[in-house]
């Protein structure tokens, strides 16, 4: 437990370049959910006067990491999208970038888990949607989804510290950071496994 605490804390003291780091891995290969986010509410509880900063480093960092989801899953095209989605799904994520591309992108940035953002942006560059635009939506989801996650942590800020220190929030943390270490294994083993499958056809 004082492992995860003090790991958890040495993001949290790095400020706005700690989230930029989390947002890289959360957008890429990683299993990070809400990790991100929960960085936002402890530093912008205790720092409001750099939200802007902070919001920044986190949409940064996750706008990089989903551009190398992004440019693996144009290289790798249609057929390289079962490393990211089962195939019953493809199809279905075919139709929705065609039709609404922008919208299901900025969806993906601005909802949190369970929505599938790594699969929507693999999907985006799978079925060629633009680079550019895929930046430029991503960055401005990201920043509203930060900016409201710090906005309600400062106006909420008191509570929130109160709650970081009750056991049962540390209890919690740990169970999401087990969690986290076990979908980031699972996904880098299918991750690999696909990639075996692919050299050999």
């Amino acid at each position: 437990m004082k492992t995860v605490t003090s790991i958890l804390f040495f993001l949290a003291s790095l400020g706005g370049p700690g989230m930029f780091v989390v947002g890289i891995l959360d957008s890429s290969f990683l299993f990070l959910p809400f990790g991100n986010d929960l960085l936002m509410l402890s530093l912008a509880a205790r720092q409001p006067t750099k939200l802007a900063w902070f919001a920044v480093c986190a949409a940064m960092g996750s706008v990089i990491g989903a551009m190398f989801i992004y440019a693996l899953a144009r290289k790798g095209g249609e057929a390289g999208l079962t490393r990211f989605l089962p195939e019953k799904r493809i199809e279905y994520m075919k139709r929705k970038i065609e039709k609404r591309g922008g919208l299901a992108v900025a969806s993906a940035a601005l909802l949190p888990p369970p929505f599938p953002f790594t699969a929507v942006v693999a999907a985006a560059a799978a079925f060629q949607y633009p680079r550019s635009r895929m930046i430029a939506i991503l960055l401005s989801a990201r920043m509203l989804r930060f900016c409201i996650i710090g906005v309600l942590a400062v106006a909420f800020g008191r509570q929130i510290l109160r709650l970081a220190e009750l056991p049962a929030v540390h209890y919690g943390l740990f169970g999401l950071v087990i969690i986290c270490i076990g979908g980031s294994v699972l996904s880098l083993i299918k991750w690999f496994r696909h990639s075996r499958k692919a050299q050999a056809v």
